[in-house]
């Protein structure tokens, strides 16, 4: 037979020049990006092997029959894998250059491995080709299963692309659907036709578009340092966690860069975090080197226990120095994070976390201290992001309970008025705590919606219950720091007072001293026209952090809650006891009522109502009950 091959010498000048600009084109190592150099590769030898097969078919006889044979077989081997890594490819660039799994590998490459046996085994069986005594190439009974298995691949690769769309950028979609049809098609002229040799110049066009289209180098890298940044950290690090057994990562944060611009200007900072990249080139490789963000360095140390500790003190002697940046020289806070891998993370996110978190959690450190992150850290991440998802599905369904805790009247020898307490329980995670949930709402502002949830809550429990028929005087409610700061705060509440038709007199809003210095004027002109509304306030957790008289001067409140760490220290310790009762007395001197918080034993109870508390609230008298049973316990 009288084959054409002048299609498959364009493969070969095709498929080499794209290895030359694979090469020079210095594209990013990942998995998908060195399977698609592999499929190139593939492409070369196929087609070049294809070449001299034909070479060799054309003069029967003059070569020894066991290197025609070898020669096709080579053929047949390399051609048949390009399908399925083309499907590897595919599978790449949706999972971003993650590893499928063992069970999935086992499954997608049986079609492969049938193939692979019928081409090892067709020595004996002849079953994909064979060569007759006259030394002409002739097709096997089984060839129709060879471009089967490559044409599966191809139609799963499409698949998954048109399931899973959104997942690849439009040039990969665009090229992925090129090589699809275009592959098709040549496989059926070559089915059609099979003097035309004209498969490997279609793959090699398909492969020359899909290099085309590969992501810019520059994409990768940190205009400032010259060094990769995120982007490539994310690419790169999954493919190298796949293949090294341990890497170890460190993290560098510094503390003033967001100011810099302010303090040195804009080229002195570029300057410095110039001089940064090479003082980190001069101790690891360009390759290792990361910048996260403006702030944030990770880099990749050595392995080697010895080699690993030289890099880190060269690191902190390098920035305990004085630095200099242009013509400014300037003293840096570095702070240091170590994460080892896979002991600490297994995941390029886990390790991401771990030291982005850690950092977060490092202010009290000293500067260039080394903190190492573990898995405690990063379960608090996870728990963190649980809690976040469960807030937001709280907010939309309306999930919270507001419970109540009733709090006694030492003066009248009675329960007169209650706190309200948000409480939020979910079936994976069971009951979770306040401290836990509110700040991460405060910092996911999503806080309004929960303070707001409370506060309609309390006021359709008062208009259902008529509580203060039962002797409640005013219900406590918890106002939140981003509360506090909303000009308008008391237009808000009264709205929601006047839909329920409630008195103003039976809400009692308590402020933590936090949130008073955070709000100032906002919130003293809220206070103002909500206590002419006969409204009532109390400065929460007294005694708290640095607690000072400044905000009970500053701001009329009728009432100062002790925080519960004020009543147990006094219990234990004489000298927090003398405090305890110099608080209380100079706290009613200003004309103010006390209501200690915590409250849990009889010696407790005795020693504060010795000192002059007006209220006391805690689980001696009763935990905060559900609204149906705080009536109950009320009646």
């Amino acid at each position: 037979m009288n084959y054409l091959f002048r299609y498959e010498i364009a493969a070969v000048i095709i498929s080499f020049s794209v290895m030359v600009s694979l090469f020079r084109k210095k594209v990013i190592s990942t998995r998908a990006i060195n399977t698609f150099s592999a499929i190139n590769t593939l492409v070369f030898i196929s087609s070049f092997v294809d070449i001299i097969a034909i070479l060799m078919l054309r003069t029967p006889g003059v070569y020894p029959e066991w290197l025609v044979y070898s020669v096709n077989m080579v053929y047949h081997l390399t051609y048949h894998t390009i399908g399925l890594l083309f499907y590897y490819c595919v599978y790449y660039l949706s999972e971003n250059n993650k590893n499928p799994s063992k069970l999935w590998i086992y499954i997608f490459t049986i079609p492969y491995l049938a193939s692979l046996i019928l081409d090892i085994t067709n020595i004996f069986t002849s079953f994909v080709f064979y060569i007759d005594e006259n030394g002409y190439y002739h097709q096997g009974k089984f060839i129709w299963f060879m471009y089967a298995q490559g044409l599966l691949y191809i139609l799963m690769g499409l698949v998954r692309v048109i399931r899973l769309r959104k997942k690849f950028s439009v040039n990969n979609r665009i090229t992925i659907l090129l090589y699809t049809f275009a592959s098709l098609g040549a496989l059926l002229v070559q089915w059609l036709f099979s003097e035309l040799m004209i498969t490997g110049f279609v793959l090699a066009i398909s492969v020359l578009l899909g290099f085309l289209c590969l992501e810019n180098p520059q994409d990768y890298i940190d205009k400032e340092m010259g060094v990769y940044n995120r982007v490539a950290f994310n690419t790169i690090i999954p493919n190298l966690m796949g293949k090294e057994d341990k890497i170890r990562f460190l993290g560098i944060k510094f503390e003033e860069m967001k100011y810099l611009n302010d303090t040195i200007g804009i080229d002195n900072r570029i300057a410095l975090m110039k001089s940064v990249s090479t003082f980190l080139q001069s101790i690891t490789n360009k390759k290792n080197i990361f910048r996260l963000s403006r702030s944030k360095i990770v880099i990749i140390l050595n392995n080697d226990e010895e080699k690993m500790t030289e890099q880190i003190e060269k690191i902190r002697e390098k920035f305990s120095e004085v630095l200099k940046a242009g013509d400014v020289s300037l003293s840096l806070s570095v702070f240091l994070d170590i994460v080892f891998c896979p002991e600490d993370a297994q995941t390029v996110e886990d390790a991401l976390d771990l030291i982005e978190n850690s950092f977060n959690s490092i202010v009290t450190a000293q500067k260039l201290e080394i903190t190492r992150s573990n898995k405690t850290v990063l379960g608090k991440r996870k728990r963190e992001h649980q809690i976040l998802m469960i807030l937001k599905q709280a907010i939309t369904n309306e999930d919270f309970e507001v419970v109540y805790q009733p709090i006694y009247d030492v003066q009248k020898n009675k329960y007169s008025t209650a706190e309200a307490l948000i409480r939020l329980k979910n079936t994976e995670l069971g009951f979770i705590k306040p401290e836990e949930f509110i700040p991460l709402a405060e910092q996911n502002g999503m806080i309004l919606k929960i303070g707001n949830f409370v506060f309609k809550s309390v006021c359709k429990f008062l208009k259902e219950s008529k509580i203060w028929e039962k002797g409640i005087e005013y219900i406590h409610i918890n106002l939140s720091v981003i509360q506090c700061m909303q000009e308008k705060l008391y237009e808000q509440l009264f709205s929601i007072i006047d839909y329920y038709d409630i008195p103003y007199k039976y809400i009692n809003l308590e402020v933590t001293e936090t949130s008073a210095n955070a709000s100032q004027e906002i919130l003293k002109n809220n206070m103002k026209v909500m206590l002419e509304n006969q409204m009532h306030f109390s400065l929460d957790d007294y005694g708290t952090g640095f607690s000072n008289t400044a905000s009970l001067i500053d701001y009329p409140f009728n009432m100062i809650k002790l925080d519960k760490s004020l009543i147990w220290d006094a219990i234990k310790d004489e000298k927090a006891r003398v405090i305890l009762k110099r608080t209380i007395s100079m706290i009613k001197e200003l004309g103010m009522q006390v209501i200690a918080e915590g409250v849990e034993t009889k010696n407790q109870v005795d020693m504060v109502k010795s000192l002059g508390c007006d209220y006391i609230q805690g689980y001696f008298y009763s935990y905060p009950l559900t609204g149906k049973d705080f009536c109950i316990f009320m009646q």
